[in-house]
């Protein structure tokens, strides 16, 4: 989980950063992994983004104007810095997507998803050297290069040991264990892959904006990393599936998937759904036993 900076100390930090010091502070909704304000002025809006300790934005950077060049509506980064002495920190500050998150509308909302399909298809796209996360304890990143050498070495291999972490936790059972781990090694072939794509990491409607009525953009890549061509589908599967064939629509509007589409979404989604699952056990514990969409999924999957 990210450790917060206090409003009253970002407030100090802002008045020091000459074309922002007269922008008041608010907090935001946002930001679960790091920590996230709002600067307004009069109507302009921007956001800033902190680091963890010990780590800095410029991979994110690099990822956000590479999205840019391939017309993918983003944030815009203004500025940003690797280490700041006086927060202690990396921060980022960017543009505003304009609007509301998606899953909020009452209007055009099949529409705002097939578009959001074509951008996140256009985001899946950049091709990046390695798997799985990124290095962000390196400065002035250049070139995005997850640090696993291999698909194998980055999900397969640790998702054995989250299972049997799961299991000590009492969160699943033995019969639970056995049948997934049989069931992923039995379709392995389908999710391995050979070639890495940049991926959202957190792909949902909370992530999509839309704008009087339309689609406006696409914000938080905090959780960005080298993995599969089906990683941010397979997310929006999971969490929205009651609008996914909108979302597949205008995916494969920009890329056309092979015939085994289906297959290989359905078993990433149980990677998926146990790495997520294993993830709150150690984040936020607190609201497992509201989780019901990763449980549910894996029963369902492997029964």
């Amino acid at each position: 989980m990210k450790e917060n900076i206090p409003i009253k100390k970002v407030q100090k930090f802002i008045k020091i950063l000459p074309d922002f010091k007269h922008f008041i502070v608010e907090p935001t909704s946002g930001g679960v992994s790091t920590d996230v304000y709002k600067l307004i002025k009069n109507s302009t809006v921007f956001y800033i983004r902190f680091s963890k300790p010990n780590q800095n934005v410029s991979t994110e950077v690099l990822a956000h104007n590479l999205m840019l060049r391939k017309g993918v509506k983003v944030p815009k980064v203004i500025v940003f810095e690797d280490f700041n002495k006086q927060i202690n920190r990396s921060y980022m500050i960017t543009s505003e997507i304009k609007g509301i998150r998606a899953k909020k509308c009452k209007k055009n909302l099949k529409k705002i998803i097939y578009e959001a399909g074509k951008q996140i298809a256009l985001v899946n796209t950049i091709v990046v050297d390695g798997f799985g996360d990124f290095d962000v304890s390196k400065y002035n990143t250049t070139k995005l290069i997850g640090t696993s050498s291999a698909y194998d070495v980055f999900d397969m291999n640790r998702i054995e040991n989250m299972l049997k972490d799961l299991l000590v936790q009492n969160i699943i059972d033995k019969p639970v264990v056995k049948k997934s781990l049989n069931y992923i090694k039995k379709n392995k072939n389908l999710i391995v892959c050979k070639q890495a794509h940049l991926a959202h990491g957190d792909f949902d409607l909370g992530h999509v904006f839309a704008y009087q009525g339309k689609y406006s953009g696409i914000i938080d890549f905090g959780d960005i990393r080298a993995v599969s061509l089906y990683r941010d589908l397979t997310h929006f599967y999971i969490y929205n599936n009651e609008y996914f064939e909108d979302l597949l629509s205008g995916y494969q509007e920009v890329t056309k998937l092979d015939s085994g589409y289906k297959e290989k979404i359905e078993t990433l989604a149980l990677v998926i759904a146990i790495g997520k699952l294993w993830w709150i056990s150690k984040n936020i514990p607190d609201v497992l036993k509201k989780r019901h969409t990763e449980r549910n999924l894996i029963y369902e999957l492997i029964t």
